[in-house]
């Protein structure tokens, strides 16, 4: 039984109409029965928009604010993504929604909303996660380097990979990264410049993940204090057979 006779191209809609919803089952067209109206159109005023965004920090979390309008009040309402990192939502109103962000390193990320009952949000919004760097520990070490410094903080690179492009360096020399996640990374300090080499020597601490470049408040101590150093070695000389006893 034929029900609606010339096949898709007498569908075509005229020009100037509303899209047409169309919807195939095993490669069969259905049909708009009973005078059903399968027309969609596109209501600007329905559109969300992202205005500005804004940051806090609580119990160790990066929460987003964002402002817009063409929000909903039910925060299960919202898909959130912020440079590829979900930011789940919390809080909304009609103007406003406050998200969570997953952990991540310090960048520059655009915000990208969608409001599942109207749709993804106009608005170009970028938001910038600093770096920062608290504190390290210890503060002084030896000046032929080795020590391992723990660095405490935000926005450092959770996995050994991401560090390829980053750095920390102590003294304008690379620190040598051995554990890391994005509060708390550890690295060995660079042996101390033979240049300026002397009983005690500072120098600074920088941090640099994605183009930002942070300090330490204080400053790293090059100690030769606390510099292990080697004054005897007997015997000097043995044979190639090895199995002497090596005092130093």
């Amino acid at each position: 039984k034929i029900i609606q006779p010339g096949g898709d191209f007498f569908r075509q809609p005229a020009e100037g109409s509303d899209p047409q919803i169309t919807v195939w089952v095993n490669g069969f067209l259905c049909l708009c029965a009973g005078g059903a109206d399968c027309s969609f159109s596109y209501d600007s005023s329905l559109t969300p928009t992202i205005l500005g965004v804004t940051d806090t920090l609580v119990d160790g979390s990066i929460e987003l604010t964002i402002t817009g309008t063409g929000f909903t009040t039910d925060a299960s309402d919202f898909t959130i993504d912020v440079g590829g990192r979900n930011c789940e939502a919390t809080v909304a109103t009609s103007s406003s929604v406050t998200c969570t962000l997953e952990n991540g390193p310090a960048g520059d990320f655009d915000i990208t909303l969608w409001v599942q009952s109207r749709g993804q949000a106009s608005g170009s919004v970028t938001f910038t996660l600093s770096l920062t760097v608290d504190s390290f520990s210890p503060s002084s070490g030896s000046v032929g380097g080795g020590t391992t410094l723990t660095i405490l903080g935000t926005g450092f690179p959770n996995t050994m990979d991401e560090w390829e492009s980053n750095e920390v360096a102590v003294g304008g020399s690379s620190c040598t990264i051995t554990e890391t996640s994005y509060t708390e990374v550890k690295c060995v300090t660079p042996k101390e410049s033979t240049s300026r080499r002397r009983k005690r020597a500072l120098a600074d601490l920088t941090v640099t993940v994605n183009g930002q470049t942070v300090s330490a408040s204080g400053q790293y101590n090059y100690d030769a204090s606390s510099t292990p150093t080697i004054t005897t070695l007997d015997p000097v000389t043995a044979t190639p057979m090895g199995g002497d006893t090596l005092t130093i």
